[in-house]
């Protein structure tokens, strides 16, 4: 007798549908399994016989193999225990074959019978929908992950009891789950807190604007840490699509812990001590690293001159190709990184420069700190901006019942606030998407240089101020491109069509070119 189960496999961040086939047959008892197996695989057939016998199921001493196919994607895992335990029962006439090809089974099995949560549940029913497969069973503790997943039946099975019962019968369990209700919170970190620093929000509002990489600099104690970290409350609201592609690889990586979907983006703060692997993914089997888990969010380095050169060195190509190809043991995988870079630095050792009331670095300490980074590097930011210490008077709050009182209003009315900064950088991303609708790309910043003279029309003062700044800072090729596409994302915001001379003179301005060529 053979049966066949359709279950699904994990490679990087995707998942592959395989073949759980089962045959059992008279001769000497054996459990052979075939299919390009890891070890975890390997191990299921203790907890299979187990897990089986013990809901009262007990298997029979037959001749089983299972193959699992294809051959050519390596297995790993153990959320083929349940697809192989359903593919023994089959055989042995306790579930209906025929609902076999319906369902996609995952989950692993305890030797009680209880189905665990296993990680990437949300990619293999991704995986499932777009192959046709129409219903899913998997861990009840996993079925969260699957909200956003319409047009599909899928069940939560708690044990393999119940997943008997549902091969047999579709009634059996109640079917999806409910919508969760989370979302943005009325807590979230807001750009109305942060007080002054007018110049570093305008900067950090138009590279939220055109997704552009921004590097803070300034001495300690002025709020760069405090800005970047509500940068997320003003980037535009997560479509469905975009919150499957980042919940799945959250999923993968076990970091939904059984929860609902991801529905806010991305925010990852890697310590400076971060490894290569961790930061860009890899592994004996590969894994995500940060920038992956930071895709279609916000990546953001502190003190930037503390990370090993090498690890920032290996991001540039991912930073402007959108993905990183690992391969490791003849296996190659593609992570997405999409993401926007925000960074935060001191300008010297001591962090007080160019105060020389404060600073007593020398010039050679200076370049020799600035040094860390390579102007390669740098040059992937498209914004550069020096936050200075604010003054006493910015600092100073209103009464606290007046503060109280009017703090809806200055959420409501403040052109700084994340709802107001929010509202302007949906608009402008609306802009670009719509001029850019017949292209592979979105946001100004990923513009490429051929679609520059297209989408980046110049006045004649506006073009002879990017010549002098060509020539007087040695602009590379690319410092070229990334001032057009900051003045291409400014003139959006001001609504109009053409790139005019004070959008060139801002993102000039704003790239903060004397400082970048220490």
């Amino acid at each position: 007798m053979l049966s066949k189960v359709y279950s699904a496999s994990i490679l990087g961040v995707e998942a592959s549908i395989v073949e759980v086939e089962v045959d059992m047959s008279n001769g000497l008892p054996v459990f052979h399994m075939t299919g390009y197996l890891g070890a975890r695989v390997r191990e299921a057939e203790d907890r299979v016989k187990t897990a089986v016998k013990n809901v009262n199921h007990p298997i029979p001493s037959s001749h089983i193999v299972i193959n699992v196919s294809p051959a050519s994607i390596r297995k790993s895992g153990t959320m083929l225990d349940l697809p192989i335990a359903v593919g023994i029962l089959a055989d042995m006439e306790i579930i209906r074959k025929s609902a076999l090809e319906e369902f996609l089974i995952v989950g692993e099995l305890s030797l009680d019978g209880k189905v665990n949560p296993i990680p990437g549940v949300l990619a293999m029913v991704h995986e499932a929908k777009k192959r046709g497969i129409k219903k899913a069973i998997v861990p009840v503790r996993n079925l969260m992950e699957t909200e956003l997943m319409e047009d599909m039946m899928i069940v939560g099975a708690g044990n393999l009891a119940e997943v008997i019962d549902v091969m047999n019968d579709d009634d059996a369990l109640p079917v999806g789950c409910p919508r969760s209700s989370e979302g943005l919170s009325g807590n979230e970190p807001d750009f109305c807190e942060v007080k002054g620093q007018e110049m570093a929000k305008q900067a950090i509002l138009i590279a939220a604007c055109g997704r552009h990489n921004l590097l803070m600099s300034g001495p300690p104690g002025t709020g760069k840490t405090l800005l970047a970290s509500r940068i997320p409350s003003i980037l535009p609201r997560l479509t469905n699509e975009e919150m499957i592609e980042i919940s799945k690889i959250y999923s993968i990586c076990g970091l939904l812990d059984h929860s609902s979907v991801i529905r806010k983006r991305p925010f990852r703060a890697p310590h400076h001590t971060i490894s290569d692997v961790a930061m860009l993914g890899g592994g004996a089997f590969p894994v995500p690293g940060e920038i992956t888990l930071a895709h279609r969010g916000v990546l953001f380095l502190d003190e930037l001159t503390l990370f090993r050169p090498f690890t920032l060195e290996s991001m540039r190509q991912p930073l402007e190709e959108g993905e990183i190809k690992v391969i490791r043991n003849g296996i190659s995988v593609n992570f997405p990184s999409d993401l926007m870079l925000v960074a935060a630095m001191n300008p010297c050792k001591c962090g007080y420069y160019p105060d020389r009331s404060r600073c007593r670095c020398t010039d050679y300490d200076i370049k020799r700190h600035i040094g860390h980074l390579s102007k390669p590097f740098l040059d992937r930011f498209d914004l550069m901006v020096h936050v200075d210490k604010p003054k006493y008077q910015e600092l100073v709050w209103e009464d606290v019942e007046e503060a109280e009182a009017c703090k809806e209003l200055r959420i409501l009315k403040d052109p700084y606030s994340s709802k107001s900064m929010q509202k302007v950088v949906e608009r402008v991303v609306a802009i670009q998407k719509e001029r850019y609708r017949k292209e592979e790309f979105s946001y100004n910043k990923d513009l490429p240089a051929k679609a520059l003279e297209t989408y980046c029309v110049l006045d004649g003062e506006g073009r002879a101020l990017l010549k002098r700044a060509y020539e007087k800072y040695s602009l590379s090729a690319r410092g070229y491109n990334k001032i057009i596409k900051v003045a291409r994302t400014i003139a959006d915001m001001e609504g109009e069509e053409y790139i005019r001379a004070p959008h060139v003179s801002e993102a000039i301005i704003l790239r903060n070119l004397e400082e970048s060529e220490m």
